[in-house]
């Protein structure tokens, strides 16, 4: 029996990413940021940011659409399509990264 991923979009990628960037780091650095650089100037980082995640959110799906997607998550995405060296670097980033966000989440 093959069961189905039957999140859609709006629950398997918009929820997840919106959660991960308004994570409470930004909760904890949000006064500081506009007292730095001005509610205006926040505003378009925070657009900028969003441009970036919509198109690489986009280039994904547009490399996942290629071919059927088995066990492995995003290590196994990327490894197939651009090759195991490359591959085996990004998982070791993605592992440092989602380490240093448990431990933020966790101080905040």
């Amino acid at each position: 029996v093959v069961s189905h991923n039957q999140l859609g979009l709006v629950n398997g990628v918009v929820v997840p990413c919106s959660l991960n960037i308004l994570g409470v780091v930004l909760f904890l650095w949000l006064p500081w940021a506009i007292g730095q650089a001005g509610g205006s100037h926040l505003l378009g980082m925070f657009i900028l940011g969003e441009a970036q995640t919509v198109l690489t959110v986009l280039s994904l799906s547009a490399i996942v659409s290629n071919g059927t997607m088995r066990g492995g998550g995003s290590y196994f995405m990327i490894s197939r399509s651009l090759g195991p060296e490359l591959g085996g670097a990004m998982g070791f980033l993605f592992y440092i990264s989602y380490a240093v966000s448990a431990t933020f989440y966790a101080a905040g």
